[in-house]
Parts: C-alpha cells; structure tokens; sequence
C-alpha cells in the first residue's frame, strides 16, 4: 500500500504543488504574486504583457489558461504560454509545463521531455521540479530507474519542508530503496509529515506504532495517528481505525464505528473494507448498521465528500 502511497501522492504534488490558481484583482498582483485571485478583465493587460516577452506574465497567462480562471480552459494555450516563459528560466512554468508532458495535457506525453523541464526547474530549487524528478528516478519515467537519485532530489525538497517529500523518503527508509534500511528514521520522516497535517504520512507513522518498528510499540499511539488520518479522509488510515474498533485494540471495541469507517473506505475504492463491511454487519442489529451508515453520511456531508 506504501508504494501506491507513493505513486499517488506524487500526483497530488504535480497538479496541487504547482498550482497558482491565476486570476488577478490586476495586474501588478498577476506579476508580482502569483496565486491570488481576482477580476478576469485582467487578462487582457496580462496577455499584452506576456506577449511583450514577460516571462512573469507568460507564466501566470498559462496557469490561467490551465485552471480556467478568468478564461476557459484550454490546455494547449497554457503549454505554449508555459513554453515561453519556461525557455526564458522560469522555474515554476519550467515545472509546469514537465507536468504536461508527464500527463500528455496540451501537449503529446513525453516523459523524457518532463524530466528535462522538471531537471531545470529542480536545479533552481524549485520544488515541484524537485519532487517531480524524484518521482520520475523512483519510476523510471523518461530515465532509468534510480532510487538513490528519487531519493536525492526528495531530500532537497524535504529540506524546504514539504511534506510529500518527507513521507517519500520515510518510504524509502522504510523498505531500505536508494538508501539503508532505517526504520527510526522512517518514523522521524513520517512524524515530521504528520505534524505538517499529512494524511498519507499519519496513516504510515500510524504503522510503525502498531508494529513497534523504529519507535516503541504504542497501540494507543497507533489509534491516534489513525484517526487524524482517517479523519482526513484517508482510505488506509479509516480502514486500520475500522480493524481498531473490531479489535478494541487501543481503543473501545465498537462495530457500529467500525463499520462507518470500512464503508467509508470502501467508498474510496479500497480493495478490502467493502469486504470487512460485510463481515462485521453479520455480527450487527438493522438499528446498529442504519446507526452506523447515518454516521458516515454525516461524515461526507461535514467535509464534502
């Protein structure tokens, strides 16, 4: 499950590391400070700008067209304004437009192409690009498969404090990849995401609790990370929440939570908590299962999903 963890959440960087969400109040804001929103009849200043060979502009003109804020979107139209920008050293359309070609938005997928873009925009420190080439090394997308250099261009982007990238390198710790094998600072990685409110992370520290791998065995612990998690919305971590209300395990035994937390990861695709659902509802009343279903709705409604 890790290792999905780590493709997936890879994914989350690409479209939500980099992701200005470009419409302007006016222009001084559409070059200065990129991620505010605002008026879309800035687009026309902005889009004179860009054409004038404002790398700033070129790159905030191709977020927009990317989002579709202030203008429809039309992934091509960002590419071309991305290109721009990023051949002048733009690093965050440098990093951008790497994401297009890695997904084939706007451009046809080249992953070779996505790791030049994500190399330069790494180089500047830039740490989508950053993030992104590890990614890239750890899959061997567009270069030949390298944990030691995922781990590598991981590091430096944990060294700006993102979260994605400690829980990435608490994986690799973890299962020893580009790196020995080192669960104490597995746990230390995943704590440090944990504590920057990091769903995936808290689900793994949550992990070693239980098993007493690279901390001291604390099931108590364990819960508690759980239950952040959970409580985010991750699938792993309210299906482990779910096994501790079957188990009483660090917690008092109780189906009808139980139960809201398998459906509410089985709502979310995870492979065995439709399954244990069902077997925990053989040993629950009709009143306990509507109880339980009522709260899980109840859940989704609190936080939108």
């Amino acid at each position: 499950m890790k290792f999905n963890i780590l493709t997936n959440l890879i994914v989350i960087l690409l479209v939500g590391g980099i992701n200005c969400s470009l419409a302007f109040a006016n222009i001084k804001d559409a070059i200065q400070n990129p991620g505010l929103s605002g008026q879309s009849e800035s687009v026309v200043e902005l889009t004179e700008m860009a054409v004038q060979g404002s790398a700033q502009a070129q790159a905030a003109l191709g977020a927009m067209y990317q989002f579709g804020n202030g203008i429809p979107v039309d992934f091509v139209e960002a590419a071309a304004w991305y290109r721009k920008a990023a051949e002048q050293g733009h690093a965050l359309a440098q990093a951008s437009l790497g994401t297009m070609y890695e997904a084939g938005v706007g451009v046809v997928q080249d992953y070779t192409k996505a790791v030049g873009w994500y190399r330069k925009a790494a180089k500047q420190n830039h740490v989508a690009g950053q993030v992104n080439l590890g990614a890239m090394y750890f899959h061997g997308r567009g270069v030949q498969k390298d944990y030691r250099s995922a781990f590598e261009w991981y590091e430096m982007a944990a060294g700006q404090g993102v979260a994605l990238a400690l829980s990435n390198l608490g994986v690799m710790y973890e299962y020893g990849l580009g790196v020995k094998r080192d669960p104490q600072e597995a746990s230390a990685r995943y704590l440090s995401a944990a504590r920057k409110g990091y769903a995936p992370a808290q689900n793994n520290l949550a992990e070693m609790y239980e098993r007493g791998d690279g901390v001291s065995q604390d099931i108590a612990e364990s819960v508690r990370w759980y239950g952040r998690s959970a409580e985010q919305g991750n699938a792993t971590g309210q299906f482990h929440l779910g096994l501790a209300y079957v188990s009483g395990r660090g917690v008092a035994k109780n189906y009808i939570q139980a139960y809201k937390w398998f459906r509410l990861a089985a709502r979310q695709g995870h492979g065995t908590a439709m399954k244990s659902s069902e077997e925990i509802a053989k040993r629950m009343t009709p009143s306990q299962i509507a109880k339980a279903k009522s709260l899980a709705r109840k859940w989704r409604s609190r936080i939108g999903k």
